[in-house]
């Protein structure tokens, strides 16, 4: 589709397609009845790359400061954690920095999905930004302790909105070869800024932590303008939610009418299951002990709610109890029940779990072993991580090379991600127990390598299966990433505090990167147990990464190209493993045949 002509999006769907066993090729995305013919290709060739790259160019200069700001977040505050809580006293609660931020981040993430669908993209952005700058404000400026918290949770809900938006607006008035090639040039500016931010936030730490903040708040101001003058124009519009008494369009109606739209007892239950697991599994082995009445009541509530939630969202669906009882025109749920229905979506919410578990543990886990047991500054420690860059940026470059060249498939790079992820693990461990700086700097690439390639081919395959739900289904599969990060850090926290015995209570309460006391001398004693209690942690989260390896090989496989994008599920047993449907992908262009 031309980016250049009018955002025109129809109702979307809350049934699941429907599928014919017997069809041995399910069309997921096609658009084929607009492809030109040869000749209008020729004459239409300049004046369409012209407005791509138009198009790309606005998206360029409208997202790269939200870009920027969402992705370096993390790891800037991860190098001036330990020196914010000293600051205020608070050295045994500074855990709290990062669970008031990750609690938020976590669970709004699907409401923003619906949140754009019916308000629209430019509103609801505008307002994702506005919170950045609120929250930012508030940590830069704070005097107490509580203030700080506060701004970091709003913080926190800002940063669930980017991580939605960004691949969503991306995604929107675009086919999916489109798409992979703005999410290759988009995927560079966040591994670039998840590379520069330990470096940036050591020299900020240094000067003054409250810098560390404060940097967000003109890229806020530089944002809000770019997107008001240069994307809104390009930005989709509230989704037409029809009213099927009137014909009535609710994205033209009232305010209140939009604001009944949206599955407010849903998002009430969701947020506060997410809250009690998250905090269950942060206090787990750190603040309180595992079988402690605080753990198991959060989990046994979060657990739950969270049935009671997965409950009504079924309730909703056309046709069941609860749509039949609460007659809102337009109403739908959150998370419709029935996207988890195709067993790709399971598999890819699953890698994005075990993707942010080794993306967090890389970024805190490592810095601990650097700030105690190499002795390194808080600016230098921050150095180190730089090293992820180049695995990220080969792995970028790899995925668009195989999504958008050739094979133009989104298996290949998803299973050459989750084959590199246990091997550096593997690997790192063993270089943590011999202090072997060039084998941990090369398996740090390696990490970065397995997470850059996975980034754009993620969404591409889940927008590819449920086209009709663009932005649902992008918010869905993005919040296991951070819910993976949280699990990791509380397993990985918990396993470090266990190592470390009585030392823990000084230097790692918080558990991984919320624990190192920058500045301070620790005897030779002390660092040898802390680099066994770091190798240890890594060990912990090597079966779950393993796991993804062998979870990749029962996705499908997804081809690009300008006529459609198809799912090859031919009949028969070994068809259905993602490995035997690429080697039939290979095996047609090797020979020169189209497949589909």
């Amino acid at each position: 589709m031309d980016p250049a002509t009018p955002d025109k999006i129809g109702l979307q769907s809350t049934q699941p397609p429907s599928l014919n066993p017997s069809q041995n090729t399910i069309q997921v995305h096609s658009t084929s009845a607009m492809r030109p013919t040869d000749e209008e290709k020729q004459s239409l060739t300049k004046a369409e790359k012209r407005a791509k790259w138009k198009y790309r160019g606005k998206l360029l200069v409208g997202l790269i400061f939200p870009f920027f700001l969402n992705s370096m977040d993390v790891t800037i505050i991860a190098t001036a954690l330990p020196h914010i809580a000293t600051y205020f006293n608070q050295l045994t609660q500074q855990s709290w920095i990062v669970t008031s931020f990750t609690l938020t981040s976590t669970a709004f993430i699907p409401a923003f999905g619906q949140l754009s669908d019916v308000f629209g993209r430019h509103a609801t952005l505008q307002f994702v930004i506005f919170l950045m700058l609120v929250g930012s404000g508030l940590c830069a400026g704070a005097q107490s302790f509580e203030m700080l918290l506060v701004g970091r949770a709003i913080t926190g809900v800002s940063s669930a909105g980017l991580l939605v938006m960004m691949p969503v607006i991306l995604s929107d008035k675009v086919s999916l070869k489109d798409n992979a090639m703005q999410n290759t040039l988009f995927s560079l500016v966040a591994g670039a800024s998840y590379s520069v931010g330990p470096v940036i936030g050591g020299q900020l730490t240094n000067v003054n932590w409250r810098w560390c903040f404060g940097l967000s708040i003109p890229l806020c101001l530089f944002s809000h303008m770019a997107i008001f003058f240069v994307l809104k124009p390009e930005l989709i519009k509230a989704q037409r939610h029809i009213d099927p008494d009137t014909g009535e369009q609710l994205s033209k109606g009232t305010s209140m009418q939009k604001i009944s739209v949206i599955d407010w007892p849903g998002l009430a239950l969701f947020l506060v299951a997410c809250i009690a697991i998250i905090l269950a599994l942060t206090w787990g082995g750190a603040t309180y002990a595992w079988h402690s009445a605080q753990v198991v009541i959060l989990l046994v509530l979060g657990g739950i709610l969270f049935l009671i939630f997965v409950w009504v969202e079924h309730s909703m669906e056309p046709g069941r109890w609860l749509e039949r009882k609460v007659r809102v025109p337009g109403k739908q749920a959150m998370i419709p029940v029935h996207l988890f229905y195709e067993k790709d979506i399971v598999i890819l919410a699953f890698l994005k779990f075990a993707c942010g578990a080794t993306l967090y543990a890389m970024f805190y886990f490592i810095s601990v072993y650097f700030a105690i047991v190499e002795q390194f500054s808080a600016s230098k420690a921050g150095l180190q991580l730089l090293l992820y860059l180049p695995g990220i940026g080969v792995g970028v470059s790899s995925a668009m090379y195989l999504c958008n060249i050739s094979p133009r498939t989104t298996f290949p790079p998803l299973l050459l991600g989750h084959i590199a992820l246990p091997i550096s693990i593997g690997i790192l461990t063993t270089a943590l127990q011999s202090r072997n700086q060039s084998l941990i700097y090369g398996m740090m690439a390696l990490s970065g390598f397995g997470n850059g390639i996975t980034f754009m081919p993620v969404p591409l395959h889940a927008i590819a299966k449920k086209p009709a739900h663009l932005a649902v289904i992008v918010g869905t599969i993005k919040f296991f990433e951070p819910f993976g990060g949280t699990v990791a850090m509380a397993v990985m926290g918990s396993v470090l505090n266990n190592k470390l015995g009585a030392f823990g209570v000084e230097f790692s309460r918080g558990g991984g990167g919320g624990g190192v006391i920058a500045g301070l001398e620790f005897d030779n004693e002390i660092r040898m147990v802390v680099k066994d209690g770091v190798k240890w942690a890594f060990i912990a989260i090597l079966p779950l990464v393993t796991l993804a390896a062998v979870a990749v090989l029962f996705l499908g496989d997804v081809r690009i190209d300008e006529g459609g994008v198809v799912e090859e599920m031919a009949g028969g047993r070994g068809r259905r493993w993602g490995v035997k449907v690429y080697y039939e992908v290979v095996k047609d262009w090797m020979f020169g045949r189209k497949s589909g």
